[in-house]
Parts: structure tokens; C-alpha cells; sequence
């Protein structure tokens, strides 16, 4: 039986702390929620969420050394601050561990943290999900959780709370 991205995944998982886990299995359950709102793979959102922060707690040099061959352009707060990297870490760290990963997937964990406007589906999936992933219990992400609107709103709300963190790095 051939290995697939998923044990890849499930088995990278084990290296970090169990509060993360249980964050990074919330986040892939409601990206499935999602994905099925707006007809995307659910399983490939699942999987997405799993792998979004894998290297969330890794050291500053582990999380630079990979964003750095991941296509992304790192910022310099990304230097100064090399946890806000960790997506494209993770991104990288995929490309060299599961070949078999679908580009959509590696994108999307490589831009959840600071997706672009026009972020494809699977990017605004897991950017949604991560950021309104309840456990955080922050008051204005839960508002726009708990908001009865479109996903396409969502993402909307959602970008413009990443941006306001972004003007204040």
C-alpha cells in the first residue's frame, strides 16, 4: 500500500505539541465545512488544514532555512519575526517530504497566514478556518464565525483583519 500525502501529514503531526494538533484538526474540519459551501474537494481542504501549521513551532533558523526555498517572498517582518514564516516552512517542507502534494494544497498553506486579495479558494479556505478557528476565543473573529454571511463575505472580513495585523507588525 503506497504511502499518501495524508500519513505524510499525520505523521509530521506527531512532532508537535497537542494543543496544535488539536488547533490544526479544528481548522481542517471547518475547511471541509467550507469547502463544501462552495463545492471545493473537501478532502483536499481537510488535508490542507492539517498540514497549515506543521511548522508553527519550529525554531527561527528551521522555519527561515525552508520559507526560503518555498516561492514566496518573505517580508521583513517575517525575518524579524520568523513564526509569521511558518507557512511557507510548511509549504517547502511538503514539496520536499510529499511529492505527490497537489500544488492547490502547497499554496494554500504557503499563503494562509497573509493570503493575497485574490487568494484562489483553497488559499481562502484555510486562511477562513485558521482564523476563525474557535479555540482562539478572540471577540471580533468570533463575531465573523458566528455571522450569518456568504463565504466570499467571510473571506472578505477575514482579509481585512489579516491586513489590519499586517499594518501593525
Amino acid at each position: 500500500m503506497a504511502i499518501t500525502v495524508e500519513d505524510i501529514v499525520f505523521a509530521k503531526q506527531m512532532e508537535v505539541p497537542a494543543g496544535l494538533r488539536e488547533h490544526m484538526r479544528a481548522v481542517a474540519e471547518m475547511a471541509a465545512e467550507y469547502a463544501g459551501e462552495v463545492g471545493y474537494d473537501r478532502d483536499a481542504a481537510y488535508v490542507a488544514g492539517m498540514a497549515h501549521d506543521l511548522l508553527r513551532v519550529a525554531s527561527d533558523e528551521e522555519i527561515l532555512s525552508l520559507a526560503r526555498r518555498s516561492n514566496m517572498q518573505l517580508t521583513k517582518a517575517m525575518f524579524a519575526r520568523p513564526m509569521l514564516a511558518h507557512g511557507p516552512a510548511a509549504a517547502a517542507w511538503l514539496i520536499e517530504n510529499a511529492p505527490d502534494v497537489s500544488f492547490d494544497i502547497v499554496d494554500a498553506v504557503r499563503d494562509h497566514t497573509f493570503p493575497p486579495s485574490d487568494a484562489p479558494i483553497l488559499t481562502q479556505i484555510i486562511a477562513v478556518a485558521d482564523t476563525l478557528e474557535p479555540s482562539r476565543k478572540i471577540p471580533e473573529r468570533e463575531a465573523v464565525r458566528l455571522a450569518q454571511m456568504t463565504f466570499s463575505e467571510r473571506f472578505k472580513r477575514v482579509f481585512e483583519l489579516k491586513q489590519n495585523f499586517r499594518r501593525n507588525l
